[in-house]
This record gives structure tokens, C-alpha cells and sequence, in this order.
């Protein structure tokens, strides 16, 4: 950590849906509970109090109003952000860059801000960047500066605006930007990429920044390093490197000074702040490469760790290791929750964590010690020369794994005899899958491992109701081929890269309704693998999505908005250094038209399988589209409810894989199977 002086659920459709309900009368908005975080609190615990909708009356909602997030001529994609509802305005992110403030009673705009971005490079096309823009931050703001909506971008900016007009605050940074790409995180690679693909977190005047890194850049790139800016000026106040340097705790993880330029270990998703404490938690992600570890011996601290730290200086309280020497891409992809337990007698001020492993480490967020027991187990080593294979990896004692972590030819579902035999045939070519149980690690044979790339857990992460003590989550119960293949003659992609090939997804017996449902999804699936062999060779091929840096960028990097329309940000900048105030952006009519027209056809097309990522998601639109179509959901998700305390209004129900709920001091278990 280094001190410096103070002065970044996938949407089905491009619109946002308000539904109310036909039978109440709604009260205005802003006697509504606002929801001023991500997580709705700075602790992330994403759980509306609010009681108007219910199970009894959720089947009369009708839609009230509709916000179509794509105009013509701009690029889209699908959106996987939540809202801001604060003091009766709604705030909404989406791709490309874009920012609304909208009336919630009415679904009317009251401005837009795109931000400067060339989001069709080829970079951005590599490494899917650009598009996300998961969250927003609001910050209060101070008797100098009026409330502000900060967010940051994949192009490296840091942006503030007035919540107020949408308008750049000319007191941060340079007229309302901070360039995050400095010198000190890019490690020497300025070309490489540095952005932001989910959110920023505010707690008094500052705003802490994490970094998306890009994957395919192998091992050496710009630093995951967490930071933390003023918000009244965009001054960079401290910076945590969580690869450690010389002299710091937990360099010596990093054998024979491996230690240097690493990428990765980088918070990608979103941040915990426990505002009466003023502690900061930081999920880190697995350091580059995912999937081999070969030029970074060690355990790799603070890779897949959660760490504390004073929010205001930086400065590490505790940390906890969920994975050693990631080989797995086992990022920590979902912000810890903060609850509280109840425990012989007393109340612990406790934090949950999760990877995309399907398991909940549960501390003390202020001290870090386990609330329940964590055991190092062993766990199987694999035989690729020169690897780094740690002999253990923790476990926690409770509450058991709520997905699946081991797969044996036992345990194919039975749907159909022809399905049975053909999950055999492609489990053979594997020598039966040679998972070995949990941390099956990849290998060049190819080994089936649990759970895949995408979880387990994803950023969505869970929820809590503090009212019941319910920690729910859900996950998705996958798995995948690992093999290893050397890339050979690409100066770009040394070493080992995986996975190279992703089976379908394994069925495991469940229940009849849910078999007959992933039977049918087998042959897209199949017909995705068959497709993205070839399209993955075509694209290791190309030496434009394959190699490193970015594209020049054009000259004006502010593209129009759309046909006819001045650029929103050049504007806007030049209004307001005349002192001016541009007149709020509104949608044309015949804009709004074309509009509405091609949201009501995107209503008759089907959805892509969201778990399929790059040629997978290609193929499935070309090849198994009949199939998808047919009604198949991309992917069947279990819910598993985990009580944490006394629950008096609930009583635990019988476990199907436990056989009961599990007793204990201060926790009950209790799972349910839901379709």
C-alpha cells in the first residue's frame, strides 16, 4: 500500500420495464425507501424492506411505462446494470458508456450523458469491454459541490456529474475526468488494457476505483491495484497493490520474484464498505494467467483473497485466502454481504464471502476470524511440468457446499437411454472426465472440473433478509473440459491458455422436471462445441483480435450520439465553460418511433444463452437456435436458501441432499430445490 497526499442480471431486452401494480394506488416516488447503493446499502445486502408488492398481489402487475435503451444508429448490447433510485429520480448505466436520469412515476428522461469511448475497436471487441456498465455511485456531495453520479468507463476514465443536469464536474480532475491509466498501475504496458466494467464505490469524499484487466494478455500487464481518489478534486489518495511489492506483507507468496508486472489480482466487480467503521472489503480476482501458473510460483497473495482496509488511509486490517494459486479462473466475482450473527448469546458483526466456487466463508468483519471453522484440505496435484500446485485449498467446516464440486460417470443423468449413452461417449474421450474431485486441476489430456469459468457464483452474488436471517444466492450447478493447449509462433500468447474446449454441460440426475429440460438443451449445446472448434481456430488465426494493445484511435474519440446530432459530452464541456446551461437532451419523436417499433420486434426474438461466451454464444446462434427456440432456458439454476441464526418464522425444511437441516450454534441449514 502506498500513501499519497489528499488534494468501473444480464438484461433479456435493450429497455428497462417499471411494473405496478393494477390494483394499488402507488405513492409518489419519493415517499419511496431509496436505493442509494448497488446493493441498495453500502454493505450490499440488496433487500428492499418495502412491502407493496407481495406474492399476493405480484400476478396483477401491468406495465406502466417502457425506456427504450437503444436509439438508431448506436451501437448496443445487453445490459447488466441496477439502478440508483435516489431522492425521486432514477439513475441508470448502460452500454455503450451512456448514463439517464429518468422520472420514475413516468419513465420521462431528464437527461443523458454518453461519455467518450471507441467502443467498436478491436479491443474492445476482443475482450467484450466497453459495454458493461454495471453501476453507478452517488455521492452526497459538500457545501462546495452539489450531489454527484460517479461511475468510471473501459476506456480508464473516472467521471463525475452533476445528478442534478448530467453535466461534468469542473472541480474534479480535469473538467470532471480522472485518466486512470497512470504510469504506476500500467507496469510499463501503456497500451494494454485498463478500464472499468462494473462499479466504483463512494463513502465520504472518496471514491475507490478497482480495474477490469483483460484475460488474454497472458501474465504480464498493468496491476489490479485498488485506489482511492477525492471526489472534491480527483487527487489520487492511496493506493493498494494487491500483488505485493518488495517489503510488503505477502511478497514473499510470489517465489523467485515473480512477483513483478503481474496482472490480475483485481477487483472486478463491486465493492463492501461497513460505513460505521469506515473498513473497506476488497474481492480480489485470480492473477493472470487463469489457467497456468508456471511464471508465478506461490500462493499469490492477495489474488482470490478478501481484504480489509481502512478505508481512509488504505492501510490492510486483515485478509482471508479463498484460493491458492488460482488454475482455475476462481475469481471472488461477488461482493461480500455484510450481516449480522447471532451467537451464544451475543451478536457478531460478521461478513460473508464467496468465489465462484459454491462455498460461504463467513468472518468477523472486524477482526477477520472465522465465525465457523475453515479447514486446509488436501487436494489432487496435476503433472504439467514446471506448475506450481498447492497441496491444500480451504474449506469451510459450515455451511456445507451449496453446488456441486466432483462429477463421476455415476453421476449422468438418465433422461433418455440415447442421451445416457451419448453423455458416456463424450465423458470416455476423457477417460471418464478424470475429475478427481474438488480443484481437479486442467491439464493438456483435458479434465472435466467443477464448477466452470462462469460459477458456481457470478457478480450477481446474493442477497440477505435481515428479518429472517436468510443468506440466499443462487448459482449455476456447470461444469467444463479444461485442456491445455500451447499456443506455439505468437509472441502474444506465450505459454498455456485454457480452456480450449467446453463440453456440454454435464447433466446430473435431478429431478424429472429439470431432466426433461436439459435434455433438450444437450443438442444446442452440442451443436455450440462442434461450431466454436472451428471459429476458435479461425480466431487464434487472426492476428488482429490476437494481438496485444489497442487500436489507434481516431482523431475525434466522441462519435455522435446518432444521425444529425451533435456530440452530447463536447457540448456540453463547451457550454459549461461559458457558463451556459445546455438544455436537457430529449429523445425526437421519430427517433422514439423507430425506437419503439424495433423494442416491440426484439419482444418476438428469442434470447441467447447468456453462459456462452465468445464463438460458444456464436455458434449457438447459428447452429442451435431451433433448439433454444423451442423453449429451452440457457441454463438451469438451483436456489439454495442458507439461514444464518434464529429464524422464528420460518422452520428450516428437510435437506434433499442432507436428508435434514443441519443444527448448530448460531446457524441452521436448510437447502430448497427450485426450477
Amino acid at each position: 500500500m502506498t500513501n499519497h497526499s489528499t488534494t468501473r442480471h444480464h438484461a433479456a431486452r435493450h429497455a428497462l420495464w417499471l411494473l405496478l401494480s393494477a390494483s394499488l394506488a402507488a405513492p409518489p416516488a419519493h415517499a419511496q425507501d431509496d436505493w442509494r447503493h448497488w446493493g441498495r446499502d453500502a454493505g450490499n445486502q440488496r433487500h428492499s424492506p418495502l412491502t407493496q408488492i407481495d406474492t399476493g398481489n405480484v400476478s396483477t402487475l401491468v406495465p406502466a411505462w417502457r425506456y427504450e435503451m437503444t436509439k438508431p444508429g448506436v451501437p448496443s448490447r445487453p445490459a447488466q446494470s441496477t439502478p440508483l433510485m435516489v431522492d425521486g429520480v432514477l439513475y441508470l448505466s448502460f452500454p455503450y458508456y451512456r448514463v439517464v436520469a429518468l422520472e420514475p412515476e413516468t419513465g420521462d428522461e431528464l437527461w443523458e450523458y454518453t461519455a467518450p469511448g471507441d467502443w467498436n475497436s478491436p479491443e474492445h471487441q476482443l475482450h467484450w469491454t466497453g459495454g458493461s456498465m454495471r453501476g453507478l455511485a452517488w455521492w452526497e456531495g459538500d457545501d462546495r459541490t452539489p450531489p454527484q453520479i460517479v461511475f468510471g468507463t473501459e476506456e480508464g476514465e473516472l467521471i463525475s456529474l452533476n445528478a442534478a443536469t448530467g453535466i461534468p464536474n469542473p472541480r474534479f480532475g480535469s473538467d470532471g475526468f480522472v485518466d486512470l491509466k497512470t504510469p504506476d498501475v500500467m507496469n510499463g504496458f501503456p497500451n494494454m488494457h485498463y478500464g472499468i466494467s462494473s462499479g466504483v464505490a463512494v463513502w465520504r469524499h472518496l471514491v475507490f476505483t478497482g480495474v477490469h484487466n483483460a484475460d488474454e494478455t497472458g501474465s504480464k500487464g498493468p496491476a489490479g491495484d485498488v485506489r482511492a481518489w477525492d471526489l472534491r478534486t480527483g487527487d489520487l489518495v492511496w493506493t493498494f497493490h494487491t500483488v505485493p511489492h518488495p517489503g510488503e506483507f505477502g511478497n514473499d507468496t510470489w517465489l523467485d520474484g515473480s512477483w513483478r508486472n503481474v496482472s490480475g489480482a483485481n477487483t472486478w466487480s463491486f465493492f463492501t464498505i461497513d460505513e460505521e467503521r469506515g473498513i473497506l472489503y476488497m474481492p480480489l480476482g485470480s492473477a493472470h494467467n487463469d489457467f497456468y501458473g508456471m511464471d508465478r510460483p506461490g500462493d499469490n497473495l492477495f489474488a482470490n483473497s478478501i481484504v480489509a482496509v481502512d478505508a481512509l488511509t488504505g492501510e490492510r486490517l486483515w485478509h482471508f485466502q479463498a484460493v491458492h494459486h488460482d488454475l482455475w479462473d476462481l475469481d471472488m466475482p461477488a461482493p461480500p454481504i455484510l450481516f449480522d450473527v447471532e451467537r451464544d448469546g451475543g451478536t457478531i458483526p460478521a461478513v460473508g464471502v464467496v468465489t465462484k466456487y459454491p462455498v460461504l466463508f463467513i468472518f468477523d468483519r472486524v477482526t477477520g476470524e472465522p465465525i465457523y471453522e475453515i479447514e486446509e484440505r488436501p487436494v489432487p496435484a496435476g503433472d504439467m511440468p514446471g506448475e506450481y500446485y498447492s497441496p491444500t485449498q480451504p474449506f469451510p467446516v459450515k455451511p456445507p457446499p451449496f453446488g456441486r464440486i466432483r462429477f463421476t460417470m455415476d453421476d449422468i443423468a438418465t433422461v433418455t437411454p440415447e442421451h445416457t449413452a451419448a453423455c458416456r461417449e463424450l465423458l470416455m474421450q476423457y477417460d471418464g472426465g478424470r475429475n478427481r474431485g474438488p480443484y481437479t486441476p486442467p491439464s493438456k489430456e483435458g479434465a472435466l472440473v467443477f464448477p466452470s469459468t462462469g460459477g458456481g457464483t457470478e457478480f450477481t452474488g446474493g442477497t440477505f433478509d435481515p428479518g429472517l436471517g436468510y443468506y440466499i444466492i443462487n448459482y449455476a450447478d456447470t461444469g467444463h473440459i479444461s485442456q491445455l493447449v500451447k499456443v506455439e509462433d505468437d509472441p502474444d500468447r506465450r505459454g498455456y491458455v485454457g480452456p480450449s474446449r467446453v463440453a456440454p454441460h454435464l447433466l446430473a440426475r435431478r429431478h424429472p422436471a429439470v431432466r426433461r429440460r436439459l435434455a433438450l438443451l444437450a443438442a444446442a449445446l452440442v451443436q455450440a462445441r462442434r461450431g466454436g472448434r472451428q471459429q476458435r481456430r479461425d480466431r487464434l488465426d487472426d492476428p488482429v483480435r490476437h494481438r496485444r494493445g489497442r487500436a489507434p484511435r481516431p482523431a475525434d474519440r466522441r462519435p455522435q450520439l446518432a444521425e444529425g446530432r451533435p456530440d452530447l459530452h463536447r457540448r456540453r464541456r463547451a457550454l459549461h465553460r461559458r457558463g451556459q446551461r445546455p438544455a436537457l437532451p430529449r429523445l425526437r419523436d421519430e427517433d422514439r418511433a423507430r425506437a419503439v417499433e424495433r423494442g416491440d420486434r426484439a419482444d418476438d426474438q428469442r434470447r441467447q444463452p447468456d453462459h456462452l461466451h465468445g464463438e460458444g454464444r456464436k455458434a449457438v446462434r447459428d447452429g442451435g437456435r431451433g433448439d433454444h427456440a423451442a423453449g429451452v432456458h440457457p441454463a438451469v439454476r438451483t436456489a439454495r436458501r442458507l439461514t444464518l441464526g434464529p429464524s422464528p418464522r420460518a422452520t428450516p425444511a428437510p435437506s434433499p441432499r442432507l436428508g435434514g437441516p443441519i443444527a448448530a450454534t448460531g446457524l441452521d441449514i436448510s437447502m430448497k430445490r427450485e426450477v
